[in-house]
């Protein structure tokens, strides 16, 4: 069974890879070029099975904003 979400969002023409929103994320600004941010994410077939998640890794993962 899929997880609930509040929002979908396309990223593909082919539909071959959706964003859901579960939980909108809690704060002020919004990050822009260069700041670091943390996620949590899951990924997630149609079918529900769960192919990586970063609960897996026991903490969000971390990224800066526009990088290559």
């Amino acid at each position: 069974m899929a997880t609930p979400y509040i929002e979908q969002v396309k990223l593909t023409q082919d539909e071959g890879i959706i964003k859901r929103i579960i939980r909108r994320g809690e704060g002020g600004d919004l990050p822009k070029g260069g700041d670091v941010v943390k996620v949590n994410f899951m990924g997630q077939l149609e079918d529900g099975t769960v192919f990586d998640a970063s609960a897996n890794y026991g903490q969000p993962m971390s990224f800066t904003i526009g990088a290559k």
